[in-house]
């Protein structure tokens, strides 16, 4: 959605895992480099995205001290408080589950 904020994603390659999309995704997106990430939840509401019918599946990572670098089809990469943030798609409630986990 143009304007708003939105969290890294993108879609699985042909034979690769949920996770491995995560990884790679996020160090395509932010030029972020992790090992490893936790699974949140699946998101398969059919009106969370106003264009098609999409599923999320969501990872949360700890990433250290990084500086996003953004990459690929990401206008920009940063670190933001996100409950002030217009949020794209159903992503307040992703982040909400990720906190819940910690």
């Amino acid at each position: 959605c143009r304007g708003m904020h939105a969290l890294p994603g993108g879609f699985v390659d042909l034979g690769e895992t949920t996770k491995a999309a995560c990884l790679r995704e996020l160090k395509e997106e932010a030029g972020i480099e992790i090992n490893d990430a936790k699974f949140i939840g699946v998101y398969d509401d059919p009106k969370r995205d106003p264009g098609r019918h999409s599923v999320s599946i969501a990872y949360v990572a700890q990433v250290g001290d990084v500086t996003p670098q953004a990459g690929d089809d990401a206008a920009t990469a940063e670190f933001l408080d996100w409950q002030d943030l217009n949020l794209a798609f159903d992503h307040r409630r992703i982040i909400k589950d990720a906190l819940s986990l910690a």
